[in-house]
């Protein structure tokens, strides 16, 4: 089993691969209930907003409403799509808005490798960024595939 972990200074966030599929999403699945507050990817994806804040405050100014703004949009868009389709009537428009989200993502993952051609990012923050996108990119498929399974078992 692998563990995963995901650290700030204030949030330190582990999951693996068993406990992010057993223990929240069959709980939250049996009770017909999205509660995103209890997802993993949620809060992993909140922690990374913060990251993301805090490593596009160095962009230079002139990227102020460029990639900076186009960034940040994207990394709060992730938890965001999560958190309205828990927020949603059924399961199908749960794993749409999971999979704008998982859109985000990969938005995201391209405005951290243009943020690092430009030399805004340094190569260790990136590297931990797109490490970070890479394992909520993953979450974000098994939680969509789940409900998928679960509805169509119905």
């Amino acid at each position: 089993m692998k563990l995963y972990s995901f650290e700030t200074s204030d949030v330190r966030l582990q999951t693996s691969d068993m406990e992010f599929c057993s223990s929240q999403l069959f709980d939250i699945m049996k009770l017909k209930t999205h509660n995103f507050k209890r997802l993993d990817v949620w809060r992993r994806a909140r922690v990374l907003v913060k990251e993301v804040y805090r490593l596009t405050t160095d962009y230079p100014s002139s990227e102020r409403f460029g990639l900076t703004s186009q960034t940040r949009r994207c990394a709060v868009s992730i938890p965001s799509n999560i958190a309205e389709g828990c927020g949603r009537n059924s399961d199908r428009q749960m794993v749409h808005f999971c999979s704008i989200s998982r859109g985000s993502a990969f938005e995201l993952e391209t405005q951290i490798l243009l943020g690092h051609d430009l030399e805004f990012l340094e190569e260790n923050d990136s590297t931990i960024l797109l490490g970070e996108i890479s394992e909520i990119q993953r979450m974000l498929d098994g939680l969509i595939s789940t409900i998928e399974n679960n509805s169509n078992s119905q």
